[in-house]
């Protein structure tokens, strides 16, 4: 099941799955399960279909800890160390030669590029992919972090990767969030994909990006802000998205 994108750059926030899943470290290499995910029980691992199916449950999994919900329930997941507490309790481990919550912590944390104990916003799709990148190298089935970035959802059309925003998660009516909508236009002659979720769009302008559809004309308004405001980055030599 494909959780995450539904049309054009977005991701889903923290929901309720007909199966919560926990983790326990063990190599599960053949079963597309890269993070190790264990059923409900904790009496077996999942088997997925693809690696991309295993990839969205862990990013679930994820999402649930934020939102505060399972084994998250009363306890603040804000931290990579908050995480991993949750994700491989200490008690999971298997012997001095399994490695230690700290080990586990601080390779996570690398691949993000924080502090175990600094604040992280699971709602950046580069957290959260470079997050789960981390969790399946500890776990012994690394994957690429380009092929977990299109399993959430989180590649631009020209190949890059998304980011928090310029106005950070945004939420729409049918429960999903927003950091960007790109539009492709044309600018010195030049094809280029740009955010149209722009400092300079007023409360009414967001509010209609939020319920807008493939199906729908996109606005002109927000089309000539989103323009102007690539033009400036583009002459600064800097990139029209923030991240």
């Amino acid at each position: 099941m494909q959780l995450f994108p539904h049309w054009d750059y977005q991701e889903k926030l923290p929901h309720k799955s007909s199966e919560p899943v926990v983790s326990q470290s063990d190599n599960t290499t053949g079963s597309n399960n890269p993070t190790n995910l264990k059923t409900k029980d904790a009496k077996s691992f999942r088997t997925f279909d693809t690696v991309e199916e295993g990839i969205n449950a862990s990013a679930d999994q994820l999402y649930r800890y934020f939102a505060g919900e399972g084994p998250a329930k009363g306890k603040p997941t804000k931290t990579v160390k908050d995480v991993i507490a949750l994700w491989r309790p200490e008690s999971d481990r298997r012997g001095e030669k399994d490695i230690s919550q700290a080990n586990y912590e601080k390779i996570v944390a690398q691949s993000i590029g924080v502090k175990p104990t600094e604040k992280i916003d699971i709602n950046n799709p580069q957290v959260l992919g470079k997050m789960l990148q981390g969790i399946t190298k500890v776990e012994g089935n690394e994957v690429p972090l380009d092929t977990i970035m299109k399993s959430i959802g989180g590649v631009r059309k020209d190949g890059t990767y998304k980011g928090a925003g310029w106005l950070g998660p945004l939420e729409r009516p049918d429960g999903y969030v927003m950091t960007e909508y790109s539009i492709e236009t044309e600018i010195d002659g030049k094809k280029v994909l740009i955010p149209s979720i722009v400092p300079s769009l007023t409360k009414a302008e967001i509010q209609e990006l939020l319920v807008m559809t493939n199906e729908k004309e996109f606005p002109k308004a927000i089309e000539k802000k989103a323009i102007e405001h690539a033009k400036k980055r583009l002459a600064e030599g800097k990139s029209p998205f923030i991240d």
